[in-house]
């Protein structure tokens, strides 16, 4: 009786095994055939391309956990008297700082379109971090141009035609210094000026909507940067986070519909939101970043590549064309502040900051020689300091290090308004140069994302030969499990009970 019992038992633990193994060898079958069939890099990228909330790029990219690291350096005029009075034939200088500030940048109204676009406002919030700066550097006294009487002064000389009005504000600026004695932070932040006040009444305010010319001032609070940019798979991975228009439309903020018709450089469409960029980057990708205090999507190029243990990284510099006359159509559009032609070395930006005629040079002037050389003492430019760079990681696309250097220069017209303004009249006149920078090849997150993309058509292949291997090692289980039953039932066969018999025992087993 005992025998029997076993028997049975062990019979049914044999289909038992049978169909657990069949049902598992499906599973590991299906499982491979999906490894096959399917790139699981591609489906990630794919993912990301989407955007979805909740997951770590899109957490990353609405709130990244490192600030823009921002430099900023100013020119202090140290021979004002002697040069004015024409003892000296040169403006000689000094640089102060650096002057350090934490730009956290973070992405508010975020509505996902039906067409594949990603609509949102970026906003940023400012920290003066006390233990990265020099003590005491925001109120050291640094001796600069008087941007903001300038600035007024050019706006007389090429805007306004009344007599009346340009004798007006002729005979009250005429005794106001060229040059002032300011604390680093009014220069930077609060460069305001009680006879500008006076003079508002005077002129429109669509010549002068701001009367504050502080340099971190006017570039950092712009009105609004409302993006709109293309996500999902339906533009391509080489548009992913291109721009399709800024603050509703499509070129760069401070110019107008009439003038961007004959100055396309204004345009915004296709260049690259700087807080994405497409994946599956090649020597031949395409990348023209935008970023806030730029008046135009510049061009870079792939100026280096090179492996980082698993990595491949792209490095991408901005191109010294930027900068250069190479048309007729750029020298109208970006070569010209007010009625002022730029030599190469220099982008016109008073667009994007009221009026005011600043301009947009490589720091020192890197890579430039021109009329500066005969009025200013001599520069520095380092290529290793000064330079602006994109560091990408191939597969991904993120950001492994973005830096950009640029320098803010006041474009002086050739004025006739009083001898000590015309003093300075067609002169270009340096103030500052910036620095900004992030890094992200620090941040455990980031990076275990890229080395997890990186590694997972690796992870793939050895998954699919684990797969295979434990497939075949259940199948040869298998076999050997139906071979074994089919023993177990000849020999079941062979006994001499009856097989009402059997049936009246299994009846009592059950």
């Amino acid at each position: 009786m005992y025998s029997l019992k076993h028997s049975l038992e062990k019979k049914r633990n044999i289909n038992t095994q049978i169909i657990g193994m069949i049902l598992t060898s499906c599973l590991l079958l299906l499982i491979t055939i999906f490894l096959l069939a399917f790139d699981l890099l591609k489906l990630v990228t794919l993912e990301r391309m989407q955007m979805r909330e909740g997951l770590p790029f899109f957490e990353i990219w609405k709130n990244p956990p490192d600030p823009i690291y921002t430099k900023v350096y100013v020119f202090n005029y140290t021979n004002v008297d002697r040069f004015l009075s024409g003892e000296d034939s040169k403006l000689e200088f000094e640089e102060i700082g650096p002057v350090v500030y934490y730009k956290y940048p973070h992405q508010r109204n975020i509505t996902f379109n039906e067409n594949s676009t990603l609509s949102y406002t970026t906003t940023y919030d400012i920290v003066f971090p006390e233990d990265k700066n020099i003590p005491g550097i925001l109120n050291k006294t640094v001796i600069v141009p008087n941007v903001l009487v300038l600035t007024l002064a050019s706006l007389v000389h090429e805007k306004i035609n009344s007599i009346f009005t340009r004798a007006a504000v002729n005979m009250i600026i005429s005794k106001e210094s060229i040059f002032i004695n300011a604390s680093v932070y009014d220069f930077l932040w609060n460069m305001q000026s009680p006879t500008v006040e006076l003079l508002k009444p005077f002129i429109p305010s669509s010549l002068f909507p701001r009367t504050n010319a502080g340099l971190l001032y006017s570039y950092f609070y712009p009105e609004q940067l409302d993006f709109n940019v293309n996500i999902g798979t339906k533009h391509g991975a080489e548009n992913f986070f291109k721009v399709n228009t800024l603050n509703n439309d499509p070129f760069i903020i401070g110019y107008k519909d009439y003038e961007y018709e004959s100055c396309p450089q204004y345009g915004i469409v296709g260049a690259t939101e700087t807080t994405g960029i497409q994946p599956n980057i090649t020597k031949d990708s395409i990348i023209k970043p935008y970023s806030f205090m730029l008046p135009r999507a510049f061009d870079t190029f792939l100026a280096k590549q090179y492996q980082r243990g698993i990595l491949d990284i792209y490095e991408f510099q901005f191109h010294d064309q930027n900068y250069r006359r190479l048309n007729s159509s750029q020298r109208h559009c970006l070569g010209k502040t007010g009625s002022v032609y730029l030599p190469d070395g220099l982008i016109d930006s008073s667009k994007i900051v009221y009026g005011v005629p600043f301009a947009l040079s490589p720091p020192h002037f890197l890579g430039f020689t021109g009329p500066w050389e005969e009025y200013l003492g001599e520069f520095a430019p380092d290529p290793e300091k000064h330079i602006s760079s994109m560091v990408l990681e191939a597969v991904t696309g993120f950001q492994l290090k973005v830096e950009a250097s640029l320098q803010l220069n006041l474009i002086l017209p050739e004025y006739r308004l009083n001898p000590r303004i015309n003093q300075l009249g067609g002169k270009i006149l340096p103030l500052a140069w910036m620095n900004y920078k992030y890094e992200f090849d620090s941040n455990l997150t980031i990076m275990t994302f890229i080395h997890f993309a990186v590694c997972l058509p690796t992870i793939q292949i050895a998954l699919i030969g684990v797969l295979i291997a434990a497939l075949v090692y259940k199948l040869y289980n298998l076999y050997k499990l139906i071979k074994m039953k089919g023993v177990h039932e000849i020999k079941f066969g062979d006994s001499s009970l009856e097989d009402n018999n059997i049936q009246d025992e299994e009846k009592e087993i059950l």
